[in-house]
């Protein structure tokens, strides 16, 4: 299973930060009227929303307890 890394700013300049693409790992404004945050684009957010439908991502899941069989036999 692929982790899922969330887009992280990577430089300051001016007060515009610098943003890097989950997907692709472009560089790019994070006022860029082409971004989709946090993707650098529509094609990257649609490819990580396609693999999280395709269930290339997940959650962890946590073990439940079992409940009990109530029906009587």
């Amino acid at each position: 299973m692929q982790q899922h890394v969330a887009a992280r700013a990577l430089v300051v300049r001016d007060e515009i930060m610098i943003i890097k693409c989950p997907i692709c790992d472009k560089r790019f404004p994070e006022n860029d009227a082409e971004a989709a945050l946090p993707f650098c684009s529509m094609r990257c957010k649609m490819i990580d929303a396609a693999r999280w439908l395709n269930e290339a991502y997940g959650l962890p899941e946590e073990k439940m307890h079992e409940e009990p069989d109530w029906e009587e036999e």
